[in-house]
């Protein structure tokens, strides 16, 4: 769990909530070099659909659609612990920060706006 790659997460408007829950989650459970790896041989897309509760097509279609948006990239590895068979690699781009203002400074913001009274 990475608390770099967490805050790296909330930087970054997305288009819907799925999206905002994926990139979240995977900035959870990222190390802190923007890598979450199918090391344990569970944390494949069948792992993501089950702990986010989204299609395995909504999170595929997710996940390219952050890869055109340069946050994130996928790489298929083959280790010698796991035999013949690859294991499924996400790094984040975490270097990418969005420009979503943090919610403190965003917050304050909308404090400073001057009060506006209700006529009776």
């Amino acid at each position: 769990m990475s608390s770099k790659a967490y805050e790296w997460s909330l930087t970054h408007e997305l288009k819907s909530p799925a999206q905002y829950q994926l990139l979240h989650f995977l900035g959870i459970t990222a190390d802190d070099e923007g890598y979450f790896s199918d090391r344990e041989g569970i944390k494949g897309i069948d792992f993501i659909t089950y702990v986010t509760g989204q299609s395995k097509s909504t999170i595929m279609r997710s996940l390219r659609e952050f890869e055109e948006a340069n946050l994130l990239h996928r790489e298929r590895r083959y280790s010698g612990e796991f035999g013949p068979h690859p294991t499924n690699t996400i790094v984040l781009h975490l270097e990418n920060t969005g420009t979503k203002p943090p919610y403190l400074m965003k917050h304050k913001q909308q404090n400073k706006a001057p009060a506006q009274r209700l006529s009776r």
